[in-house]
């Protein structure tokens, strides 16, 4: 990075360059959930625009609903999916129409189409987005059908606003009574089943699991496990089923959990996540480009004249280096103060060996942040930028990728 000797002359560059304050922190769904200004600056990639798609093809044609697993390594925005999928499919206010201001105009029909499809255009679905712990995957469910419910209703409602409510009770009052004990393994797979299936007689019913696996880790570890509330609740929401959405989001495949079991058991929930659609959520070193393009905003007229000089001169080491496919004049100028190799290199070091996404988040807070609080800037002089000393003494020399 480079600095002046005379900083008589110089004005701080964090006063012209500022990280947008979304990128500040990680998701949370139970958090973040109803929130429009989560949204702010989020931005639907490949994969992200790939799951709402599918899952939209199952809404918007028939009745039933479908199962998802969505597969990826840490770091790769699977929460923040699942904001975005509980805004699109949630109550009609400024959360959802935040979130339709962020897709292509064919999506966004599609999305208001499957509201209408099941009269569900002012309510929404049924919205069970939880995060999993350590824990037997029924209490899992029934902790998204709770939360479901109260955020429809705002509270646990009367049997006359909600007649599925009486077998919900008589389920939490089952678990209440016998979840100390060591060989509970939740509540009875067909008490959860006949509730959700009531539940979506009234509108559709979402439930999406993250941090999948801690659940299946439990599973893995439990002689009590009991693995086919998942092929039930898929099976319940598939064919001439009802509109039951199940959505787990996870790090590894089902069977990948159970590797140190038997053979029959990762058979078995082989044969399981073969009820679910496994979509891959891995984006592309381009997709995350196109990220690090919405992290910056720049202001003051001379700043930006010095930051197209800086662009020029960029673009040149760009054509002597080969890389014109991938770095354009465009993603410069947005994404200053990060120079043409470090926008070459970042998306692939931190893919290959840190969390993807949350690690350049982390190096954009700690690294990048640190720099434009100390840097300084001055019209008639090239602009301080980060290079791949910069890079590699956060990663290699301060050991985040040891």
């Amino acid at each position: 990075m480079t600095k002046s000797k005379d900083k008589r002359e110089f004005k701080p560059l964090n006063e012209v360059v500022a990280i947008a304050t979304r990128f500040a922190k990680s998701t949370n769904v139970e958090r973040d959930r109803d929130n429009p200004s989560v949204l702010d600056g989020y931005v639907p990639t490949s994969r992200t625009e790939a799951v709402l798609s599918s899952v939209l093809q199952r809404a918007t044609n028939g009745d039933a609903g479908g199962a998802w697993s969505i597969t990826g390594p840490y770091g790769t925005g699977k929460s923040s999916l699942a904001i975005f999928l509980d805004a699109l499919l949630g109550k009609d206010g400024p959360t959802r129409q935040r979130a339709l201001d962020l897709l292509g105009k064919d999506l966004a029909k599609k999305v208001i189409e499957a509201h209408k499809k099941h009269d569900c255009i002012e309510e929404g679905f049924f919205l069970g987005i939880v995060t999993a712990s350590k824990e037997p995957i029924g209490i899992t469910v029934l902790t998204a059908i709770e939360t479901a419910i109260i955020r429809r209703y705002g509270k646990i409602p009367t049997a006359k606003t909600l007649p599925a409510i009486k077998l919900f009770k008589n389920i939490k009052k089952i678990h209440e009574g016998k979840k100390n004990d060591p060989t509970y393994k939740g509540p009875s797979v067909p008490e959860l089943i006949d509730l959700v299936m009531e539940l979506s007689d009234v509108t559709p019913v979402l439930l999406l699991i993250d941090e999948f696996g801690k659940n299946l880790e439990e599973a893995a570890e439990s002689a009590l496990a009991d693995p086919y509330i998942l092929q039930e609740l898929a099976e319940a929401g598939s064919g001439d089923g009802k509109p039951i959405f199940l959505i787990t989001l996870q790090h590894l495949s089902f069977e990948d959990y159970f590797a140190a079991t038997g053979e029959n058991t990762r058979k078995e929930w082989e044969k399981i996540q073969g009820r679910f659609d496994d979509i891959s959520f891995i984006e592309s070193s381009s997709e995350t480009r196109k990220l690090l393009k919405t992290i910056f905003t720049h202001q003051d007229k001379d700043f930006l004249n010095s930051r197209s000089s800086w662009v020029k001169a960029q673009l040149e080491n760009v054509q002597k280096c080969g890389l014109g496919e991938d770095i354009d004049g465009d993603l410069l100028e947005n994404c200053y103060p990060l120079d043409a190799l470090s926008l070459a290199i970042l998306p692939e070091l931190c893919s290959r060996y840190g969390q993807n996404e949350r690690t350049i988040f982390s190096f954009i807070k700690e690294c990048v942040g640190t720099f434009l609080n100390e840097s300084l800037w001055e019209a008639t002089q090239e602009l301080p930028h980060i290079t791949l000393y910069d890079i590699f003494n956060y990663f290699v020399r301060d050991g985040v990728l040891s």
